[in-house]
């Protein structure tokens, strides 16, 4: 909150942006920290620790992604997994 604050306050300190940023990391929220760095980037383009902290935040993003496409299919497929089983003891 204090962040979001900061920010709107104060939208072209950089500081803000990279604790929202943290802050939204912290929170398991990498496409809202992304897009925070991506902000902080904006102002200090040639800050390198900032490109690192975007880059690390976007690298976050898609594995979260990721694992959001694999937690689907593991539900699906513990399904194919019972069915499958059933049958085989239908079998017997």
């Amino acid at each position: 909150d204090d962040a979001v604050e900061a920010c709107s306050l104060k939208p072209d300190w950089v500081k803000g942006h990279l604790r929202r940023g943290a802050a939204l990391g912290a929170m398991r929220k990498h496409e809202e920290a992304r897009k925070a760095y991506l902000r902080a980037s904006q102002l200090e383009p040639h800050n390198a620790q900032v490109q690192k902290m975007l880059s690390d935040a976007a690298e976050a993003a898609r594995k979260a992604a990721e694992e959001g496409k694999n937690w689907e299919n593991d539900l699906w497929s513990d399904d194919d997994e019972e069915s499958t089983g059933a049958n085989e003891q239908q079998g017997r």
